[in-house]
């Protein structure tokens, strides 16, 4: 949810938009159950399952580089 909401800060900051906080808040918190119910479902299909048991390590090693990276490129803006 802090994911989400931080993508929906820039909106909090538009005093034109101070009537809608209320709405906003709703946005992110079905947004939220929505994607980890899709998360979870699709975890839930077997195929699916044994696809992404079979390429976890790649997926994972893949993921960390991309951290990795996106770090390294963060330190370097100081």
């Amino acid at each position: 949810m802090i994911y989400f909401g931080s993508v929906f800060s820039l909106f909090l900051n538009n005093p034109f938009l101070d009537d809608l906080h209320g709405l906003l808040f709703v946005i992110v918190a079905v947004e939220t159950f929505l994607w980890f119910f899709a998360v979870t479902f699709i975890f839930s299909i077997p195929k699916f399952k044994q696809a992404y048991e079979k390429a976890q390590q790649w997926i994972d090693g893949f993921s960390g580089g991309i951290f990795t990276a996106f770090g390294l490129y963060l330190l370097g803006q100081k």
